[in-house]
Formats: structure tokens, C-alpha cells, sequence
């Protein structure tokens, strides 16, 4: 029955990311707002494609994607391509409510990096096999994250504030780090569950790119 009712939990949790597209630092979004690359970018909450509710046409989100590029139309003239920014915040809103969801836990708090997601969390009763939701929590955290993230778990929401505190900062400020890898370290004091393996070789090489290029 546990193992039936996790695998309705992780079929129920497929949605679609929310991304904005982003360009240099003279682009704008849809109504008007300055995009800054690999920044937060918050749009209207009735375009957020994961608010079905708040669009007269829900049919459009569910459409298969396709696009079709080149080196020369990937730029575009421009020194770095239009990626889609992932917008932490919801991300972050969305994992906290599917991990809250759990019939095993009782509340919830996240925390989503340029490349970490930290998850407090209260079971829901305190004789539960805490490795087994340890392994719930994160599987529930990787099904909404690319795959070069690392997830984090803490059985104790007690420590809600030492995630909390980096709510807003900048993946531009780099003076966090060292306070965030404590935090990491302080994390895996507790059960982790089961290894989720996910950084292959192609991985490793995206994540030394991004920390490269942070450091430019």
C-alpha cells in the first residue's frame, strides 16, 4: 500500500516548469520588464504556464514543444544564446506544496539555488521509516529540477530559518557560498535516503561550466 501510494504521489507530480525567455541586458519581457540574465524573473501571475486556472486556454500548455536551431540562429547576433531562466521562486513555491502534499508529512520548507534545492521538513508521524521518506522527499524535488541539481533533506523544520535566510540573494553574489555549503553540510547530519545518482560524466561538465562562467 506505501509503495502504491508513493507511486500515485510521483505520477501526480509531472507539471510544467514556468520559464521566460532572457536575452542581453537591454531585453525586456511580454509587459515590459527587464530581463536580467540568469536573474529571477518574475512575470504576472496570469502568465505563469503553471496556473492553468488563471488561462482562458489551458489547452495550450498541454501541446508537445518542438524548435529547431542553428549555431548562427541560437545567438542570434548576440554573445550569449536566449535560454529560458528557470524562475526559482516557483519553483520553489511548487516543490514545497507537492513535498507538503505527502500523506507522510506535515509541512514543508525549500530552498532552490542555481544548483542546490534544500527541503526541512515535519513528518507526519514520528514512528515513520524516516529513510524511506528522506527518499520520497527527494525524488519528489528531482522531478522538478534539471538534472544537474543536488538535493538536500532534513527531517527537522527547526532548521526552516537556516534555508530561509537565503531567500532573494543573487547566483551573482558569490560572498554566500561559504555560508551555504555549511547549511548544506548541517543538512546531511540527517537521513538522505536513498543515493540518487544523477552526475554523470555530461553533468559534472555543465556544472563546471556554470560555476566558470560565474566566476568571469
Amino acid at each position: 500500500m506505501k509503495n502504491q501510494r508513493l507511486s500515485l504521489l510521483l505520477c501526480s507530480i509531472g507539471f510544467t516548469i514556468a520559464v521566460t525567455g532572457c536575452g542581453n541586458d537591454n531585453a525586456t519581457g511580454p509587459t515590459g520588464q527587464q530581463l536580467d540574465f540568469l536573474q529571477e524573473y518574475h512575470q504576472p501571475s496570469q502568465h505563469f504556464v503553471i496556473n492553468r486556472r488563471s488561462s482562458d486556454d489551458v489547452d495550450e500548455y498541454n501541446r508537445f514543444g518542438f524548435q529547431r536551431q542553428t549555431e548562427e540562429t541560437a545567438y542570434a547576433g548576440q554573445s550569449i544564446p536566449d535560454y529560458a531562466v528557470f524562475d526559482r521562486a516557483l519553483l520553489a513555491d511548487n516543490i514545497s506544496k507537492m513535498v507538503a502534499t505527502n500523506p507522510y508529512i506535515r509541512e514543508a520548507g525549500v530552498l532552490v539555488t542555481d544548483q542546490h534545492v534544500l527541503i526541512t521538513y515535519t513528518p507526519e508521524m514520528d514512528d515513520t521509516n524516516i529513510y524511506d521518506i528522506a527518499t520520497q522527499v527527494k525524488k519528489t524535488a528531482y522531478s522538478g529540477v534539471p538534472a544537474f541539481y543536488d538535493v538536500y533533506v532534513a527531517n527537522d523544520m527547526t532548521l526552516v530559518d537556516e534555508i530561509e535566510r537565503f531567500q532573494g540573494l543573487s547566483t551573482r553574489d558569490q560572498n554566500y557560498v561559504q555560508s551555504l555549503n555549511a547549511t548544506i553540510e548541517l543538512l546531511l547530519q540527517y537521513p538522505q535516503g536513498e543515493d540518487i545518482d544523477l552526475n554523470e560524466p555530461l553533468l559534472e561538465d555543465h556544472r563546471n561550466n556554470q560555476t566558470s562562467r560565474q566566476n568571469q
